[in-house]
C-alpha cells in the first residue's frame, strides 16, 4: 500500500464559527434590556503583570452601563462593551469618561482610542402552536404563507407530522394571539403551548451562551384557593432567576409556566416555597404516545354504522321494501353523515378558499357536495312523483339519480383514513417518545440535615440535591458520583449508543435518563430540568425533525399549486367529455340518453376530485425524517442537527470523501508520556508546566501533568500566554520566555541553531518514526528538553476505516497537526493511504475546499472544539465526542462512538433511497389513478374508477408512505440494534461483497 504524506503548505483562509443559541420559553416578569449599544477600546499604560489586569477589569466592570471589559496584556488595550441603555456613546460622553475616570481611579493611564456602534436589532420572541386540522403539504404550504405574510413575522415553520407550528415574530408588531387568530380564520385549530424568548447572556460573560432556562408548571391548590396567574406574576416579578411566566393555554386552565435559570441559590422548591400554600405543582400532560382525538372518534363511531345502511338499502332487496320512500331515507341517512361526520372537511374548505387557500379538504368538501347536492335537488324536485306513487324503485333505477351511498362511503373512508394516518405517524416519531420515558417521575434526595430520604418530583429537583438511586432504578438528572459501589454501573445505551453498561465511581459523571444497573449510587445535581442532556437531546432532536431538506422545500412548492392544478385538469375533462358526449360519443355511451351522459362525465369529475391525493406528497420527505433523526439517536448514538444531512450524506451521485482528525477523534485523546531526554533543571519543568496548562489541548495537559505530577506551581505567574495551532505555544513565565512545540527551529528561534543540535533532532526523528508525537521546549532560547507522547488508537479506528474504504468505497484522508512522520506511521497502522501532516486549521479547511473542487462530497470528522472551522466548511461536520455532550459547536452531527459513523452513512443512504421511493409512490399515484379517474379506459373496456373506490384509494396511498418509512426503524433495528459485525451489515446493505481487499 502506498502513502501519499502532504506537508501541508495551503493557502490560509478564515471562517466563522456560529454559535447554538439556546432559547427560552418566557413572557417576561422582569425586561432588563441586555443588548450591546457598542463597545469602547481603551489604551490602558502602566499594566505590568495579570494582576494588573484583574484590577482593571473588575473596575470596570462594577459599573452599572457596562456589559463585559476584556483586558489585553500584551496589546495594552480594553474592551469595553456597553449596554444599549447607555446610547450616548461619543468621545467625551458621560458612559466613556466614567470609564477613563474609572481606570486612572486605580493608578492606570487611560486614553480612548476607539468607539464602536453596534446596530440595533428588535426584540423577537417565538411562539410554539399546535395545530390540529391539517392533512396533507397544502394544509402546511397554506399556513406557512398567511402567517409568512403577517406583519413582523421574522420566520414560520410547520411541521405536518407533529402538529406543531413555530413562529418568531418582532414584539410589538405581531403576537401569539394574533398568529394563532389568523390560522383559526382558515379553518385550522390553533393553540398557543408556548413563547420562546432567547436570553442574552448575563452580565460579565461576554460571548457565552447562557445557562438553560427551565420551565415549572405550577397552579392552584384547588379552585377555591383564589389565586390565579396575576397573583403568580406580582409575586415572582422581582426575584432573581426568574425570567419569565407564561399562562399556558393547553391543558387544564389556571397552570402557570414559570421559567427560570436554576442555580444553587434558586431551585424550583424555593420557587413554589415563595408563591405560598395556595400553589402547587401543576399535573403532568399525558404520555406523547398515540390518542386519537375524540371527536374524530365520535364522528367515525356514528359515520360507520349510518353508511352501513345507506350502502345496504342503495344496493339490496331491502331498498325495494321502502318503495317511493327510499330516496327520502337515505337523504335523512346520509345528511348526518354528509354535514356532521364531514364537517371538518367543510370547515377547513370554506374558511381557506376565503384566503384563496386551498387544500385536500377543498377536494373532499367539493366532490362530495357536488354529489350530495345533485342528489338532494333530484330527491325534491321528483317528491310529488315519489308520493303520489308514479316513480316507484319498478320504474326508476334511483341509484343511477343519487350518489348518497358515494358521499357517506367517502366521507367514512377518508375519516378512518384520517385516523389510521394519525396513528402511523405516531409511530414514526416513536424513538423520541422512548427517550421521552426515560426520565423518570420521582427522585430521592439524602436531606442535609440528618441524611434522611426523601421522595420528591423530579421536577422539584435542585442544582447540589444529593440523590440516592438504587440498582434498576433511572438517573434523575445529570450530576457528580459522591459516593458509588464496588460495581456500580449505568446503561447509557438509549442516549449514547454505547451498549455496555458504563462503570461509576467516585467523581465520575452520571447523566439523566441513565438506568443504575448494579451497584446503587449517590450524586449531587449539577443540571436540572431543561439542562440536563437528555432534554437537550430531545430538543435537538425535535429541531431536526422540523427541518427541511432541499427535496421537501422543492415538493412542498408542487404541493402549494397541486388543488388549483388538479380542478384544471378536472374543469378540463369534464369540457372534453361533454364535447366528445355531445358530438362524437363513444360506442358504449351510443344509446345513453343526454341526462345519463350527463350523469356519466359527473362520476368521471367526482373521480378526479377524490383519487388526486398532495397528502401522500407532504408526507413523503418528513415521515422518513422523523424516523431517521429518531433512529441515528437510539440505535447509532448519532445526534443529527439538521435534516439537510441525510440528503448530503446519503447522496450516492456524488463520490465522497471522508477527512479524519487524528488526536481525538482515530486515538483516544488521552496521550501519555512515554520517553524523554534533558530537563535536568526541576525549575524549567515547573515553569514548562505552568506554561502548558493554559492550553486545552490533550498533548498540553499530558505534559503539564508530567511535569508538574503535585500540581502547578500557583507563584508562577504566565502572562502573554499564546497557543499557535498546529505549532505550539509562547508565554512569559516569571520574566523568562517559554517556548514549546514540535519544530525545534521555531522552540529556539532559529533554524541554524537547531540544525546544530544533531543529538535532539536525531531523537525526535526515532520518536517520530515508532509514531511519538514529539514536544521540544525551550526557556530563553535553550533547550531544556524533548517529551514524546503516545495516544492509544481507539480500539474502532481500524474497523472504521476497512468499513469506509472497502464496504462503503469512500476516499479516505487523515489530517493532522502532528509532525509528517507521526502522521505518516499512525496512517499505515490504520491503513490510510491519504495523509496530511503538520496542518494547521487553515490547512484543513484548505484541503476541504479542494476536494469539493474535485467534486467530492465532503464529511470531515473531528473533535468538535480544535476543527471548528474545518467542521463547518465541510458538506458535512462529524464531532466526536459524548453523545450526550450536545455540543454548540459547528458540527451537522454528533456522535458517541467511530463505530456509529459508517451506519449513519448507510443509514443516510437508506433515507435518501426512502425518500424517492415515497416521492416516486406519490406521483406514480396520481400519474396513473387521475388518468384512470378521468375515464381514458372507459372507451376501449368500459373500465372506470367509482368515486367511492377513488376515495378508499387516495386514503390509502397515505398510509403506503408512512409506512414505508417506518421501515427505516424496522431496517436499523434489525442492523444495528445490537452488537454484531457491523462491516457485513454494511455491505449487505450497500449491495458490496465482503471481503472485498
Amino acid at each position: 500500500m502506498s502513502i501519499t504524506t502532504t506537508t501541508s503548505s495551503f493557502v490560509n483562509n478564515n471562517s466563522s464559527i456560529d454559535t447554538l443559541q439556546t432559547p427560552l420559553l418566557q413572557q417576561p416578569c422582569k425586561n432588563p434590556d441586555y443588548m450591546q449599544a457598542g463597545a469602547v477600546i481603551v489604551k490602558v499604560g502602566g499594566m505590568t503583570c495579570s494582576s494588573c489586569v484583574s484590577t482593571v477589569e473588575n473596575a470596570v466592570n462594577a459599573l452599572p452601563f457596562v456589559d463585559s471589559c476584556s483586558v489585553n496584556l500584551v496589546t495594552t488595550k480594553a474592551e469595553v462593551k456597553i449596554h444599549a441603555a447607555a446610547v450616548d456613546l461619543q468621545p467625551g460622553s458621560e458612559p466613556v469618561e466614567e470609564i477613563v475616570d474609572t481606570i486612572e481611579s486605580v493608578g492606570f493611564e487611560a486614553e480612548v482610542v476607539g468607539i464602536t456602534k453596534f446596530e440595533a436589532k428588535e426584540a423577537t420572541e417565538t411562539a410554539v402552536l399546535s395545530i390540529s386540522g391539517m392533512s396533507c403539504a397544502s394544509c402546511v404550504a397554506s399556513i406557512e404563507r398567511l402567517v409568512g405574510n403577517m406583519d413582523g413575522v421574522k420566520t414560520v415553520a410547520v411541521d405536518l407530522i407533529k402538529g406543531m407550528a413555530s413562529v418568531t415574530y418582532i414584539i410589538g408588531k405581531s403576537s401569539a394571539d394574533k398568529v394563532s387568530e389568523a390560522i383559526e380564520s382558515i379553518g385550522y385549530d390553533a393553540r398557543v403551548e408556548h413563547i420562546v424568548k432567547p436570553v442574552a447572556s448575563p452580565k460579565g460573560s461576554p460571548g457565552q451562551v447562557p445557562a438553560e432556562p427551565t420551565v415549572l408548571r405550577v397552579c392552584p391548590i384547588s379552585p377555591a384557593a383564589g389565586v390565579e396567574f396575576e397573583d403568580a406574576r406580582k409575586i415572582l416579578n422581582n426575584t432573581p432567576g426568574v425570567v419569565g411566566l407564561f399562562e399556558s393555554t393547553s391543558g387544564d386552565s389556571g397552570v402557570v409556566q414559570i421559567s427560570y435559570v436554576p442555580s444553587r441559590e434558586l431551585g424550583a422548591r424555593d420557587i413554589l416555597a415563595e408563591l405560598g400554600p395556595q400553589w402547587r405543582l401543576a399535573p403532568r400532560n399525558p404520555s406523547t404516545g398515540y390518542h386519537m382525538d375524540p371527536v374524530l372518534k365520535h364522528r367515525i363511531l356514528l359515520a360507520i354504522p349510518l353508511a352501513i345502511i345507506v350502502e345496504v338499502l342503495s344496493m339490496s332487496m331491502l331498498g325495494s321494501l321502502l318503495g317511493c320512500w327510499l330516496p327520502v331515507v337515505l337523504l335523512v341517512t346520509a345528511f348526518p353523515v354528509q354535514y356532521y361526520c364531514g364537517w371538518g372537511f367543510h370547515k377547513h374548505a370554506i374558511r381557506g378558499l376565503a384566503h384563496c387557500s386551498l387544500s385536500m379538504d377543498f377536494l373532499v368538501s367539493f366532490a362530495t357536495n357536488m354529489a350530495f347536492i345533485y342528489s338532494a335537488v333530484w330527491v325534491f324536485l321528483n317528491l310529488p312523483a315519489l308520493i303520489s306513487g308514479r316513480m316507484t324503485s319498478h320504474n326508476t333505477d334511483f341509484n343511477d339519480c343519487m350518489f348518497f351511498e358515494t358521499t357517506t362511503i367517502l366521507i367514512t373512508v377518508l375519516l378512518l383514513g384520517k385516523a389510521l394516518e394519525s396513528r402511523a405517524k405516531a409511530s414514526t416519531a416513536s424513538a423520541l417518545a422512548e427517550l421521552s420515558s426515560q426520565r423518570p417521575t420521582d427522585a430521592t434526595i439524602v436531606e442535609e440535615e440528618d441524611g434522611s430520604l426523601r421522595t420528591i418530583d423530579v421536577d422539584l429537583l435542585h442544582i447540589g440535591d444529593r440523590v440516592k438511586v438504587l440498582p434498576g432504578g433511572h438517573v434523575p438528572a445529570d450530576g457528580t458520583v459522591v459516593m458509588a459501589g464496588l460495581n456500580t454501573a449505568c446503561d447509557e445505551s438509549l442516549l449514547t449508543g454505547e451498549s455496555r453498561p458504563v462503570k461509576k465511581g467516585e467523581g465520575d459523571e452520571v447523566v439523566g435518563g441513565s438506568i443504575c444497573v448494579s451497584g446503587g449510587m449517590e450524586f449531587t445535581a449539577t443540571r436540572v430540568g431543561s439542562q440536563t442532556a437528555l432534554a437537550r437531546i430531545l430538543q435537538l432532536v425535535e429541531s431536526a425533525q422540523a427541518s427541511k431538506p432541499a427535496v421537501q422545500r422543492a415538493t412542498d412548492k408542487v404541493a402549494a399549486v397541486f388543488v388549483p392544478a388538479i380542478l384544471a385538469f378536472c374543469a378540463i375533462v369534464v369540457c372534453v367529455w361533454a364535447v366528445v358526449s355531445a358530438v362524437s360519443p363513444p360506442q358504449r355511451a351510443a344509446d345513453m340518453t343526454d341526462a345519463e351522459k350527463a350523469l356519466l362525465v359527473f362520476r368521471f369529475a367526482l373521480s378526479i376530485l377524490m383519487v388526486a391525493c398532495p397528502c401522500a406528497l407532504g408526507l413523503a420527505t418528513p415521515t422518513a425524517v422523523v424516523v431517521a433523526t429518531g433512529a441515528a439517536a437510539t440505535r447509532l448514538g448519532c445526534l443529527v442537527k439538521d435534516a439537510q444531512v441525510f440528503e448530503v450524506a446519503g447522496n450516492r451521485k456524488r463520490k465522497m470523501a471522508v477527512v479524519l482528525d487524528k488526536t481525538g477523534t482515530l486515538t483516544e485523546g488521552k496521550p501519555g508520556v512515554t520517553k524523554t531526554i534533558g530537563f535536568q533543571d526541576s525549575r524549567a519543568k515547573a515553569m514548562l508546566a505552568a506554561a502548558e496548562a493554559n492550553s486545552e489541548h490533550p498533548i498540553a495537559t499530558a505534559i503539564s501533568a508530567w511535569a508538574a505530577p503535585a500540581g502547578v506551581d500557583s507563584t508562577l505567574t504566565v502572562t502573554g500566554f499564546e497557543n499557535i495551532p498546529g505549532v505550539g505555544v509562547k508565554c512569559d513565565v516569571d520574566g523568562h520566555h517559554i517556548r514549546a512545540g514540535g519544530d525545534l527551529s521555531w522552540v529556539v528561534g532559529s533554524e541554524t541553531m537547531a540544525k546544530g543540535m544533531m543529538e535532539y533532532v536525531e531523537w525526535m526523528q526515532r520518536e517520530r518514526d515508532d509514531g511519538a508525537v514529539v514536544v521540544a521546549a525551550a526557556v530563553d532560547g535553550v533547550v531544556q528538553g524533548c517529551i514524546a507522547l503516545k495516544d492509544r488508537l481507539r480500539p474502532e479506528s481500524a474497523d472504521l476505516v476497512h468499513q469506509l474504504r472497502y464496504a462503503l468505497d469512500l476516499s479516505v484522508w487523515m489530517c493532522s497537526g502532528d509532525h509528517e512522520a507521526t502522521a505518516k506511521k499512525v496512517a499505515v497502522d490504520l491503513g490510510i493511504e491519504n495523509v496530511i501532516g503538520q496542518a494547521r486549521p487553515s490547512d484543513k479547511m484548505a484541503l476541504i475546499r479542494r476536494l469539493k473542487l474535485n467534486g467530492n462530497t465532503v464529511l470531515m470528522v473531528g473533535d468538535g472544539v480544535n476543527d471548528g472551522p474545518a467542521l463547518a466548511a465541510a458538506d458535512v461536520g462529524v464531532a466526536v465526542g459524548s453523545g450526550v455532550d450536545v455540543s454548540t459547536d459547528a458540527s451537522d452531527v454528533v456522535i458517541h462512538s467511530l463505530r456509529g459513523l459508517a451506519p449513519f452513512i448507510v443509514l443516510s443512504r437508506q433515507t435518501l433511497k426512502t425518500i424517492w421511493r415515497n416521492l416516486f409512490w406519490a406521483f406514480i399515484f396520481n400519474i396513473i389513478m387521475l388518468p384512470l379517474a378521468a375515464g381514458i379506459l372507459y372507451p376501449p373496456t368500459g373500465i372506470t374508477l367509482p368515486p367511492e373506490v377513488a376515495g378508499v384509494a387516495m386514503a390509502c396511498s397515505s398510509l403506503v408512505v408512512v409506512t414505508n418509512s417506518l421501515s427505516i426503524q424496522y431496517w436499523t433495528k434489525s442492523r444495528y440494534g445490537h452488537d454484531e459485525d457491523l462491516s457485513k451489515a454494511i455491505r449487505e446493505a450497500t449491495g458490496r461483497k465482503a471481503g472485498k481487499e
